[in-house]
């Protein structure tokens, strides 16, 4: 003969197995303290789950217990009741934080395309990422034409040296700025002002402002942009 009890006495180590590891992961660092009153709600209720389970095979042969049980399972859904609202209002609130993102994300793009000054972003290589419109006409080069191109190339010398700085910049604080002559394309050098600030994953914010016309000797003349 199947025994009922021994099956919810089984089912209720089960649950409260399962109740214990979500519980353990309410804690986790990433989680906020909204989130982990929530989880923490949650858990609690399949704690009591599992117990009023229990409660069930016993209130078979007895009308008191059966009144007992009704009870809990009311308390229960009231309990799971608000958490749900809780996790409704966190939800929304989440995706309202995602909007906000997203907004500032698309302010800070176009900043960057319809900035008159030259934005370039570089992986550490030298490599041009991004560019604005304002880079491309200073360089004399279409958009298309920049991407995937070394900047270096429009160096007029010290080009190592300009790569060697990208790399070192994500271990420095805040932005750094020098100076260098800039060749673009069919145009004649011109010293330009960098301001170059790293990102986490190494990629270079750059920002160049021309200054005056120079006339390099020609050992500095670059060879043409492929």
């Amino acid at each position: 003969m199947v025994d009922i009890h021994h099956i919810s006495a089984t089912r209720d180590r089960e649950a409260c197995c399962d109740a214990r590891t979500i519980a353990g992961r309410s804690h986790h660092p990433i989680m906020g303290p909204p989130e982990r009153h929530v989880s923490d709600r949650l858990s609690s209720a399949m704690y009591r789950l599992a117990a009023l389970e229990q409660r069930a095979v016993e209130a078979a042969d007895s009308p008191r217990a059966a009144m007992r049980l009704l009870a809990g399972v009311r308390k229960l859904a009231e309990e799971l009741q608000r958490g749900f609202a809780e996790l409704q209002e966190l939800t929304a609130r989440s995706a309202s934080a995602e909007r906000a993102a997203a907004t500032v994300i698309a302010q800070a793009r176009m900043v960057f395309d319809w900035s008159p000054v030259a934005c370039l972003v570089l992986e550490p290589n030298g490599l041009v990422a991004e560019a604005n419109a304002a880079a491309a006409r200073f360089l004399n080069v279409s958009h298309r034409h920049l991407l995937g191109k070394l900047f270096p190339l429009f160096l007029s010398a010290e080009r190592d040296a300009f790569v060697d700085r990208l790399r070192h910049l994500h271990a420095s604080d805040g932005a750094q700025r020098w100076t260098a002559h800039m060749r673009p394309r069919e145009r004649s050098a011109v010293e330009c002002a960098f301001v170059a600030v790293s990102d986490p994953d190494g990629r270079v914010l750059l920002m160049l402002v021309p200054g005056s016309v120079a006339e390099p000797t020609a050992a500095a003349l670059p060879e043409e942009v492929p």
